[in-house]
């Protein structure tokens, strides 16, 4: 029977040279989130003793910059199994831990890794658990963790991968101005465009004393168009690229509309109440989940409209809500989910001695 590790687990020690493989990618097709939450276990499993290497298509030079400046490791990889496995013989020693992070990969490369002697890590969303032939499977939006006779099942918030910088936050009140500073995040690619329509909403509600923050990741093709969206509001505004200090700006504002994404979690981390918009089916769960710890909004209308709008301007005029709401996130995401699946992926190395 597999061995369950609960985070603060201290678990089974690994040897200082044991490599942790990250095959992951952030094209403007699928964006961004899943090479960020990737860092945020690798940096867990570098603090731990270990060594960390990212292999994928990092499309942006500001993101592939970062990874290496974390101090990790990185090795372009084309697709297809055969790519990674070339490329995988060449860094790493079998058995060695590989975390596999994309939609885009099949039933057929998380298991042929597998069976090419690595112990991989499947990165899964979804309310149900993927049947997959590997030696664990980290499930973020499930409930509760597993017990299974072939594999390792991390699941639930507190193996959410958040960043080390979200641990153990403390949510200071916003600055005193007189209006609010609204933030709008949709990842580093924002495919749909989802921030024009954000803004489109907002034209109507925000007052000129308020201020909104418009994150624009490096993949995103709609500059344009956001820009052309911000001049008609009423207030002032400012646009942000590669930012690499997040928490500075979730503690400026007083409400973020979001993605519900990786970023929704850090946004509950720290206690920064938001309005979520669930902009593809993989993350309804995370929507949902938030919005039933009271730490969200998960504004379920097609189409963002005159009624996110509406719902925007009743929030900043109610701050007593905001300020149930930015107390409810810490409760359900602490920021330590990174250190509990570092423990879980250490039980299972140890298995194998």
């Amino acid at each position: 029977m597999v061995r369950l590790l609960h985070p603060g687990s201290s678990g089974l020690h690994r040897k200082s040279q044991d490599l942790l493989v990250l095959r992951v990618d952030a094209t403007s097709g699928i964006g961004m989130g899943h090479v960020m939450r990737c860092m945020a276990l690798a940096s867990a499993w570098v603090a731990s003793g270990g060594e960390a290497v990212f292999l994928g298509t990092i499309e942006s030079e500001a993101l592939r910059d970062r990874v290496m400046r974390s101090g990790f490791g990185y090795h372009a990889v084309g697709e297809g199994l055969a790519a990674t496995l070339e490329v995988l013989g060449s860094v790493a020693d079998r058995p060695c831990w590989v975390t596999v992070d994309g939609y885009h990969f099949a039933t057929t490369f998380h298991e042929g890794l597998e069976r090419s002697g690595y112990r991989v890590l499947s990165l899964h969303d979804g309310p149900t658990l993927p049947t997959l032939n590997v030696s664990a499977v980290l499930a973020q939006d499930l409930d509760q963790v597993r017990e299974e006779d072939s594999r390792l099942v991390l699941a639930g918030p507190a193996y959410r991968l958040l960043r080390p910088e979200f641990t153990g936050l403390k949510r200071d009140d916003p600055p005193s101005r007189p209006g609010s500073n609204v933030l709008l995040t949709f990842g580093g690619a924002d495919t749909k465009n989802v921030t024009t329509s954000v803004l489109d909403s907002l034209a109507g509600v925000m007052r000129p004393k308020d201020h909104v923050t418009v994150l624009v990741g490096p993949l995103n093709q709609h500059v344009k168009r956001v820009r052309a969206a911000l001049e008609n509001l009423p207030c002032s505004y400012k646009v942000l690229t590669n930012v690499t200090d997040m928490v500075a700006l979730y503690k400026d504002a007083d409400l973020a509309i979001s993605a519900a994404g990786g970023t929704a979690w850090e946004m509950a981390a720290s206690g920064l109440p938001a309005v979520l918009l669930a902009v593809s089916e993989n993350q309804q769960p995370t929507a949902a989940a938030l919005d039933r710890s009271g730490a969200a909004i998960s504004f379920k209308a097609r189409e963002p409209g005159q009624e996110l709008g509406v719902l925007v301007e009743r929030l900043l005029a109610d701050r007593k809500t905001l300020e149930g709401m930015s107390g409810n996130g810490p409760k359900l995401c602490d920021g330590r989910g990174d250190d509990g699946a570092v423990g879980g992926q250490a039980g299972v190395a140890g298995l194998s001695h």
